[in-house]
């Protein structure tokens, strides 16, 4: 079978109505499919496809009775971790438009970055979003959050084709760093090519050390891993020790 081929067969197993799933629905799904798989592990927790959907959809329910509605921008300022994870998904599930945001900058370059695109609210580490003039939900208060009971089920909100659902921002080498528009169209596409390439399937186990706001590593270890039920390790930061303990997981895929 050649490539083309093996695309058109993903294209059409991901396709519903004649329409290609909305990347947002993509952890929903895992969760259907694969509820006792591991999606994620970290230096010392496991946590499998339910549980992490079931942490996401508890978010997801609290943004909704908070008002986050289709199109809004969301913020996600975390570093690799499980809050990144839930983090993007509960508030993704609202039909928001995700925007995680780069760790490294500094407060000024946040700032510029949020009066420039406006996000009505931003998930993050309270030490990374001090001094930024929007609403906030910081880690203690995320844990908060999931601690509750789970809904049972949550709708997301059908969007066009080509709307808008990601906005990565670019780091900014040449200038001031630029929203990159991406529409639920081009996200599962990146996804689908990326699989006919890589032959991603749900055996991998995928090491996760690469800063996760980049586009990227949401395509390697966010979008990818979880469209197919694989399981991401989790590494905080790019340096020796947490790489050298990502291995004892026993990775079979490492992005670089």
């Amino acid at each position: 079978m050649t490539d083309a081929q093996k695309l058109d067969a993903l294209i059409e197993q991901f396709s519903f109505h004649g329409q290609l799933l909305d990347p947002r629905e993509l952890l929903k799904r895992a969760a259907q499919k694969w509820p006792h798989k591991i999606a994620l592990i970290t230096d010392d927790t496991t946590i499998t496809y339910a549980e992490l959907y079931a942490r996401a959809a508890t978010l997801t329910h609290y943004l909704l009775n908070k008002g986050i509605k289709q199109g809004d921008h969301v913020g996600i300022l975390f570093a690799n971790s499980v809050n990144f994870y839930v983090a993007y998904f509960g508030a993704w599930q609202t039909g928001a438009v995700i925007m995680p945001l780069n760790i490294f900058l500094t407060p000024t370059e946040l700032a510029q970055i949020v009066e420039h695109a406006k996000p009505v609210v931003i998930i993050g580490e309270k030490e990374r979003m001090d001094n930024l003039r929007v609403p906030m939900i910081n880690e203690d208060e995320l844990a908060q959050i999931i601690a509750q009971p789970s809904p049972q089920e949550i709708t997301i909100p059908l969007s066009k084709p080509d709307s808008l659902a990601a906005l990565p921002y670019t780091s900014g080498t040449t200038g001031f760093p630029k929203g990159v528009m991406l529409s639920r169209t081009n996200i599962m596409m990146n996804v689908l090519q990326a699989m006919t390439r890589i032959h991603l399937a749900q055996q991998e186990r995928i090491l996760a050390v690469l800063p996760l706001f980049h586009s990227f590593a949401q395509l390697a270890c966010v979008w990818g891993p979880i469209a197919v039920g694989a399981t991401i390790i989790i590494g905080p930061k790019i340096e020796r020790r947490t790489i050298a303990q990502g291995l004892t997981h026993k990775p079979t895929i490492f992005m670089g």
